[in-house]
């Protein structure tokens, strides 16, 4: 054991897995550190296909602009199923999506009414 506490093999694993987080190289193959409530993180490995914070900025972005989960979905290239068992797990993702929901509905809103009027005044 080193000093604090910590096993020398999981301190090096940690940083090999900091180097090589998705993203950086020329494909989204890597390693992220999954999160854990009881503080057991792990590093896993990623071959594209788990959720990163690229994943969930197109998916928000899209959901923003069509207000369509299903379409934000298929755009971060993940089905509803995952999105929908992401936003239960993760109460930062829920108060993105509620805040981008709510900022396009607003959006949607004002683009009818807009159109409502400029037909009325016609």
């Amino acid at each position: 054991m080193a000093p604090g506490g910590f096993c020398v093999f999981r301190q090096q694993r940690w940083e090999r897995a900091m180097v090589m987080a998705p993203g950086e190289g020329a494909s989204d193959e890597g390693r992220i550190i999954r999160e854990a409530v009881n503080s057991n993180s792990k590093v896993i490995r990623t071959r594209g296909k788990r959720w990163s914070d690229k994943a969930e900025a197109v998916f928000l972005a899209e959901l923003g602009a069509t207000c369509n989960v299903r379409a934000a979905a298929a755009a971060a290239g993940f089905t509803t199923t995952a999105i929908c068992n992401r936003r239960m797990q993760s109460p930062g993702f829920r108060a993105a999506w509620d805040e981008v929901i709510d900022r396009g509905y607003a959006r949607i809103e004002a683009l009818l009414i807009g159109t409502v009027f400029a037909f009325r005044g016609k």
